[in-house]
């Protein structure tokens, strides 16, 4: 009886995208030292698979840190009332917690050129706030095909 092979692979980095200089003619909302907006502060992967035979199991998750972004639904609110508050952007900006999206694949060896697979994404079907609080993102999604072609 075959057991398998087991085996992981993660990658994890650590971002600190600082304001260092700015040019004299800057009239804009950063400030030296500030974290540049929409940049996270971490982001990773972690995934084990299983071979067993020509079958190979994977299950495993992408993450992105937190980050400071914009608050673009209350921007988009003000513009529409042509509100008096909008006066820099600064104003709008807002922390968004990070996001983990785990993942479940499965992939099968027909034979040496061709190669099936099946992924799902966002298993926990999760739709908030991938990049600001305005853009819908997509929820679960599945993906089956074919691999062809000589390896």
């Amino acid at each position: 009886m075959r057991h398998g092979n087991l085996r992981a692979n993660g990658t994890f980095s650590l971002t600190d995208s600082r304001v260092r200089a700015l040019a004299q003619t800057y009239s804009g909302d950063l400030a030296v030292g500030d974290r540049v907006p929409e940049v996270p502060t971490s982001s990773g992967s972690l995934a084990v698979s299983w071979d067993v035979a020509r079958t190979t199991f994977t299950m495993g998750s992408a993450y992105i840190g937190p980050w400071t972004g914009y608050d673009w639904s209350r921007y988009v609110g003000d513009e529409a009332q042509e509100s008096a508050e909008i006066t820099d952007l600064r104003s709008y900006w807002r922390h968004y917690q990070g996001i983990f999206r785990p993942y479940v694949s499965v992939s099968h060896i027909l034979n040496r050129d061709v190669e099936w697979f099946g992924r799902v994404d966002n298993l926990t079907n999760v739709q908030r706030f991938e990049r600001d609080n305005l853009q819908v993102t997509a929820g679960r999604t599945m993906t089956v095909g074919f691999r062809i072609g000589r390896n």
